[in-house]
């Protein structure tokens, strides 16, 4: 399989977004002219994190809710 040289850019882009990066210091650091631009890419990942952040939240109220029926 060939590689573009995107790869290893929008590879780096995706690792910091994970990371916690903030988007501006993404954007910077690719080159693009706006955030925008940056946003354009890590979109379809940002809807992953609200995902997992739901997924999260959802089980600790399950959590708790069975503490308090156990008590």
């Amino acid at each position: 399989m060939k590689l573009s040289s995107y790869t290893p850019r929008y590879t780096w882009a995706t690792l910091a977004f994970y990371s916690g990066v903030n988007i501006g210091i993404i954007c910077k650091a690719l080159g693009h002219s706006s955030i925008k631009v940056a946003e354009t890419y890590l979109k379809p990942f940002e809807n992953e994190k609200v995902d997992a952040a739901n997924d999260e939240l959802i089980i600790s109220v399950s959590q708790c809710n069975r503490k308090k029926e156990a008590a």
